[in-house]
């Protein structure tokens, strides 16, 4: 009897090895063989470049420039090894500063990351050329190709082009991409764009073998981006510079007025973009921040100034609108006019009569405006003006009009 339950069990116990073996060698076969197929396919996303930003006759206001980073192995434990590449580094560019260079490795190095560490982000392409060889022959050594956004102008048109600055945590939460080309457009047309100008990420799948050796390449997609023509034209923008002179703060803007092409715009003080690429010093930015004539303060767009006579015209046909004036009622030109125990003054004191519309625009009479305005209203006035463009947003493609 022992016996009989001895070997049924032993057969209960190779049914079960057998069906397993069944399972994992058949049923499952084509479940591991695409783990496997994972494991020795290696898919990596390949960074776009991004697009150039150009004028209205393809010339380049925003380019990238070719040139060269610097990275050490990851995973480098001791310092004497370390100080040991950066010094070698140091002799080939002895412009470098070795110990921002290794505080540069240890900030970014990390256990997750299994790529070289980027220690120097660019230099430029005609110095490294010459110097390559003498960093490449060290295995610890990587010299890569890369780019970065130059503002050939520098400080011209500064508000409408805006700049590219370093893609932080929430940057790439928001927006994936930027975690492999690391910045982001921060104003202006950089920032308005920046989803045709980062452009579409592509991909790399290569077979690799157990050591992460690359065998084949088994599919490439390149990335795409897209370049920016602008209305600006280059030449006037020059001129409007010229045109601006030595006065410190205000606007300038360029319209064609039969289809309401901006042909060039620009708002003083400008400032230099290419320093906001790679960081801006905190000297300089401390200049600018504190600088009273707000050279951030995007004049065109973003804030609120008087119109200026050029609301004449629109306030008298308001005017004619409310049926309490028409084109031949008179009213007073003076040399100020009183409300609430405030002047408001006219642009000169010599003229003192009753005037039409005509004259009032001819002689640009600021209290005809006044004193008509006050009877009319400004329920009856702001229809109008607003059909005309005032105090509404222009939908014009820059950020935080």
């Amino acid at each position: 009897m022992r016996i009989k339950i001895a070997f049924t069990l032993l057969a209960l116990m190779w049914a079960l090895l057998l069906t397993r073996v069944y399972y994992l060698s058949i049923k499952s076969n084509k479940y591991y063989e695409q783990i496997a197929e994972q494991n020795s396919i290696k898919s990596e996303r390949i960074a776009p470049v991004r697009g150039q930003i150009l004028d209205r006759n393809l010339q380049p206001l925003a380019v990238n420039d070719l040139g060269f980073s610097i990275n050490v192995k990851p995973h480098i434990k001791k310092d004497a090894e370390l100080n040991s590449y950066i010094e070698h580094i140091v002799s080939v560019f002895p412009e470098l500063n070795a110990t921002q260079l290794a505080k540069n490795y240890r900030r970014l190095d990390s256990p997750y990351h299994q790529d070289f560490v980027p220690v120097v982000e660019f230099l430029d392409y005609n110095k490294t050329l010459t110097r390559y060889a003498q960093l490449e022959l060290n295995d610890a050594i990587s010299v890569r190709a890369t780019s970065k956004r130059l503002y050939p102008y520098g400080d011209l048109a500064s508000h409408i082009i805006g700049y590219i600055g370093r893609a932080n945590l929430k940057d790439i939460e928001e927006n994936p991409t930027t975690k492999l080309t690391n910045y982001i457009g921060r104003a202006g047309i950089e920032r308005f764009y920046n989803d045709d100008l980062q452009g579409i990420p592509g991909q790399r799948r290569t077979r690799v073998t157990a050591l992460n050796q690359r065998v084949e390449l088994v599919e490439q997609i390149n990335p795409s981006s897209s370049d920016v023509i602008l209305s600006i034209d280059l030449e006037l923008q020059k001129y409007l510079l010229e045109a601006f002179g030595e006065q410190r703060a205000g606007a300038i803007v360029v319209m064609n007025a039969k289809n309401g092409e901006i042909l060039a715009a620009a708002s003083f003080p400008e400032y230099d973009l290419n320093p906001f690429v790679l960081g801006i010093p905190q000297k300089e930015w401390d200049e600018l921040i504190n600088d009273i004539d707000h050279p951030f303060t995007n004049k065109l767009v973003n804030a609120l100034y008087p119109p200026g006579s050029v609301i004449k015209m629109t306030m008298g046909m308001a005017f004619f609108n409310s049926n309490l004036f028409d084109a031949y009622s008179p009213i007073l030109c003076d040399a100020y006019f009183e409300l609430g125990g405030r002047k408001f003054r006219n642009w000169t004191d010599k003229i003192n009569y009753d005037m039409t519309i005509v004259e009032a625009i001819k002689t640009s009479c600021d209290t005809y405006f006044y004193r008509g305005a006050y009877h009319v209203g400004i329920d009856r006035i702001t229809p109008v003006l607003e059909r005309y463009g005032f105090g509404v947003r222009t939908g014009i493609d820059l950020p935080n009009e």
